[in-house]
């Protein structure tokens, strides 16, 4: 049986639904095992996707909706990692 954030994990993933703000807010207050899915899933999430994803995030929390810092900074630790990841694989000889 999946967690219910799993099916809002999945959702905000797949680039042929719309972004949901409905969907984002269940990203607030996430406990260590759902944000722990979150990071695993933003690895196969597309870029574009991930870039809309943030730029909603950071667009509701202007509205004052309150999202754990847990959410954004795991979030931006996968995407360093990525970054790093790709430079030394470009570095690589």
């Amino acid at each position: 049986m999946s967690l219910p954030i799993e099916e809002t994990i999945t959702e905000l993933g797949n680039c042929d639904k719309p972004l949901l703000n409905s969907r984002l807010i269940e990203l607030s207050n996430l406990n260590s095992e759902e944000l722990e899915l979150l990071e695993q899933a933003w690895a196969v999430i597309e870029p574009k996707r991930r870039r809309q994803i943030i730029y909603r995030l950071v667009e509701l929390k202007k509205l004052r909706l309150s999202y754990t810092s847990r959410v954004c900074q795991a979030l931006l630790t996968v995407i360093k990692a990525n970054l790093e990841r790709r430079a030394l694989e470009a570095a690589a000889p």
